[in-house]
């Protein structure tokens, strides 16, 4: 790894880090969540933190913006599926700082990201070692949650794939909300 790859996407990790510390889940956000998600949905969403909650809203709102004008686009559909996309997070208590760990080892120190993972396969793991494995299998996670709630299979597929790498004929939606995730 070189100093290059390991400060390219610092100044993105450091903005991410203080939008996720200092700006608030507000009203309007709240009310976007409502405008896309049914009761049974919005229970899910709930069980999120406030930083992904918001992560959610903004992911969709971006999504749209890039979808905007695209007739082949069910921009409500699209909207559920960035606001649902992380729904799997919600299998554990994850904390800021959690996250910025999962996402430091994660990205630099792969190996050691995959072993503490694999040590939290099973739902009575430590603590710690669940938030690795759900941080890396929350796309799956997440699916399963939404399929028990009645969620349309399609979109718990486009949210089970979104971790994944990308393939060729994937499906729009995947790919719009892949690049707003990561916006």
């Amino acid at each position: 790894m070189t100093h290059e790859s390991l400060f390219t996407r610092l100044p993105y990790r450091a903005r991410q880090l203080f939008f996720t510390l200092f700006s608030r889940y507000q009203n309007e956000q709240i009310s976007f969540a409502r405008k896309y998600l049914n009761i049974t949905e919005l229970a899910l969403f709930d069980r999120l933190p406030k930083f992904e909650k918001k992560h959610a809203v903004r992911a969709a709102k971006a999504a749209l913006r890039l979808a905007h004008g695209k007739s082949n686009i069910d921009e409500r559909r699209l909207a559920k599926i960035c606001l649902l996309h992380d729904i799997g997070k919600a299998a554990t208590r994850l904390w800021v700082l959690d996250k910025v760990m999962l996402v430091i080892l994660r990205r630099y120190f792969k190996r050691l990201y995959d072993y503490l993972s694999k040590k939290g396969e099973h739902e009575k793991a430590l603590s710690i070692f669940r938030k690795f494995y759900v941080y890396k299998h929350h796309g799956e996670i997440g699916a399963a949650m939404l399929k028990r709630a009645g969620v349309p299979a399609d979109i718990a597929e486009i949210v089970s794939r979104h971790t994944q790498d990308p393939h060729p004929g994937e499906p729009v939606d995947l790919q719009i909300l892949r690049q707003a995730d990561a916006a």
